[in-house]
C-alpha cells in the first residue's frame, strides 16, 4: 500500500498537469459554425 506522501506526491502531479492543460486551452482558437472565430480566454469559461 502506498504511504501518504505517495499519494500526495501523486495528487501534486495531476494537479500540475491539471493547470499545464488549462493554460492550453486558454489559448485555443475555436471556429463555429457560422464561421466565426472565438479566442478562448478566462472569461469564456462561463459560457
Amino acid at each position: 500500500m502506498k504511504s501518504i506522501e505517495d499519494i500526495m506526491a501523486m495528487a501534486q502531479n495531476v494537479q500540475n498537469e491539471l493547470t499545464k492543460a488549462q493554460a492550453n486551452l486558454d489559448g485555443i482558437e475555436v471556429e463555429g459554425a457560422s464561421g466565426l472565430v472565438f479566442e478562448c480566454s478566462k472569461e469564456c469559461k462561463d459560457y
